[in-house]
């Protein structure tokens, strides 16, 4: 069975990636949350720096600031991995700032890339602009999948149970693609 290492950036990418966790698709050895605020992530994954990684000295985040979060993500590579499953948001800051620069880095080591983006609910201007900025940035060597969270808003108008619908269906695609 291939190992896989999940790394979930920014707020999105780390609620998705503790799904994951929650469900038992995969165990935390191979998980990496990044992040340049500890504001998304449970305390009982903070304390854990093997698995949680702040690049903040502030823990401030960066507000939708794509160049800022690269800047601090970059830093957070891992080596080893057989396949790289990156996962974030498309709207936000650091997670859609740093996934097409790590992608880029893991394609250019020939390591098979997996990039799961989850678009939002396109609410905003930045947010769609943050959108297409993040796929066209990604490298084509990539396995791209998309989860629109704005699609299970057609099954409750709620945003909160709508955000845990798209990370559900995640961590069924994950759990599938892994052979589980």
């Amino acid at each position: 069975m291939v190992t896989a290492t999940i790394i979930g950036c920014g707020g999105c990418g780390n609620k998705a990636a503790i799904a994951l966790l929650e469900n038992k698709v995969i165990d935390m050895d191979h998980v990496r949350l990044l992040n340049t605020t500890s504001r998304d992530v449970p305390d009982e994954y903070k304390s854990n720096s093997d698995l949680f990684m702040l690049f903040s000295k502030d823990n401030r985040g960066t507000g939708k600031q794509c160049d800022t979060g690269r800047s601090s993500m970059i830093n957070a590579l891992r080596d080893g991995a057989q396949e790289v499953i990156l996962v974030s948001s498309v709207e936000g800051g650091s997670g859609s700032g740093a996934v097409p620069v790590l992608a880029k880095y893991f394609a250019s080591t020939k390591i098979p890339v997996h990039v799961f983006a989850f678009i939002g609910f396109q609410e905003d201007a930045r947010s769609i602009n943050n959108t297409i900025k993040f796929f066209k940035s990604l490298p084509p060597e990539v396995i791209l999948h998309t989860i629109k969270n704005s699609h299970f808003l057609d099954y409750t108008k709620n945003y909160n149970k709508a955000e845990i619908a798209a990370n559900n269906e995640f961590v069924y695609e994950v759990d599938t693609m892994l052979g589980h």
